[in-house]
């Protein structure tokens, strides 16, 4: 008998097939399997509490980290709670879900913020000029510092980690959260991330005290919360009454908005830098304001000159206050202001705006647009 091509090869082909070998029944079929020692002996499908893999989260469970995220952003906290808890129980051990499930825990305890529950007190209109109310209740030195340039040298405008990493300074903010980056940020779980819609812009350890700016934008913000360390609220101020001035031009209505940049509190004193990020003309020159108040009470104590401060932090000093403010085609300039009545006691012509105002041991780093100034404290 002739066997065709064709034929020959399906009958090899279904001989292969007979020899597979057949399926391997899973484990989990035999009773000892569901012995409570085979269970204990069974090896580990997640990474243990502690191990180099406790970090890594697959690419599905990410779905689940996002909902809980979005949980929290619509404040649903006892969701958060439920979906970051059963995370935790598949990932022992990884800090970003023990961050999360921190922060929807404290939020549960907390309950929904806002400016009413907050107690927030509404800062009341500022002059437009100097103005002291009444003096500041701060300990000063009895002479002022006294900022002399020790070195400067060009930058090359975009080379900020750099300049940090060679100087040993760090960044003066808290680095916030980033949801599409998946990343924690450094902000401690009791800053609350929005307060009525408005969103944390800015987070300042500040020794003893945590400061937090919330707005519209991560600018900055009209919004100020003043903690201790354990979450305790000290102070909640609402600044919306210093956003506009009677000065701004309409066409520029949109960059005007003033808000909170910079704080610090010193002796039941709360220190603010407020202004806009665009240009001075826009406001008619009524921008970059040094202020101080009660902390208690939201009492305004002095305000500075305008024009004094617009770099993303300020400097206290012994009773003294170190800023800097420029712009583009703008003079640029660092100033030491009088805490008690924010008097100016010094104006020093920098090249450029000035960035960040950094002090390390008995000198203070200044990084503007385009040069890197190092001064000695006199």
């Amino acid at each position: 008998m002739v066997v065709r091509p064709l034929a020959l090869l399906c009958l090899l082909g279904l001989a292969s097939c007979q020899r597979g070998p057949s399926p391997i029944a899973p484990v989990e079929a035999t009773p000892q399997a569901r012995t409570p020692d085979a269970q204990s002996s069974a090896p580990q499908t997640r990474a243990p509490q502690g191990s180099a893999d406790a970090n890594a989260i697959d690419r599905a469970d990410r779905i689940i980290v996002h909902s809980g995220r979005a949980a929290l952003e619509r404040k649903d906290f006892e969701k958060a709670r439920l979906v970051f808890s059963g995370l935790l129980d598949r990932y022992p051990g990884n800090a970003e879900l023990e961050g999360l499930l921190a922060e929807a825990e404290a939020g549960a305890r907390r309950g929904p913020l806002t400016f009413e529950s907050l107690k927030t007190k509404r800062v009341q209109p500022a002059p437009f000029r100097r103005r002291a109310v009444s003096e500041a209740p701060v300990q000063q030195s009895p002479k002022p510092p006294k900022l002399v340039v020790a070195s400067k040298v060009p930058n090359a405008i975009t080379d900020d980690d750099a300049w940090f990493r060679d100087n040993g300074l760090r960044r003066p903010m808290l680095e916030l959260p980033n949801e599409r980056m998946g990343t924690p940020g450094e902000v401690p779980t009791t800053i609350p991330p929005h307060i009525e819609g408005l969103r944390l812009a800015r987070a300042i350890e500040d020794g003893p005290h945590l400061l937090a700016s919330y707005g519209e934008a991560y600018s900055g913000g009209r919004m100020l919360l003043v903690l201790d360390t354990e979450g305790e609220v000290l102070g909640s101020f609402d600044f919306g009454a210093w956003a506009h001035t009677p000065k701004d031009r309409a066409s520029d209505a949109e960059f005007t908005d003033q808000g909170v940049n910079w704080a610090q509190v010193r002796d039941d004193v709360l220190f603010v830098c407020t202004g806009h990020g665009t240009y001075a003309k826009s406001s008619g020159g009524l921008t970059g304001y040094l202020s101080a108040l009660d902390l208690e009470t939201g009492d305004l104590l002095w305000r500075s000159d305008p024009l004094v401060c617009n770099a993303r932090n300020f400097l206290y000093e012994d009773g003294y206050l170190i800023s800097g403010y420029g712009f583009t085609a703008e003079p640029d300039f660092m100033y030491v202001i009088d805490a008690k009545n924010g008097k100016t006691v010094q104006k020093l012509r920098v090249k450029s705006g000035p960035d960040y105002v950094l002090k390390k041991g008995s000198q203070i780093f200044v990084r503007t647009y385009d040069t890197n100034y190092v001064f000695d404290l006199r």
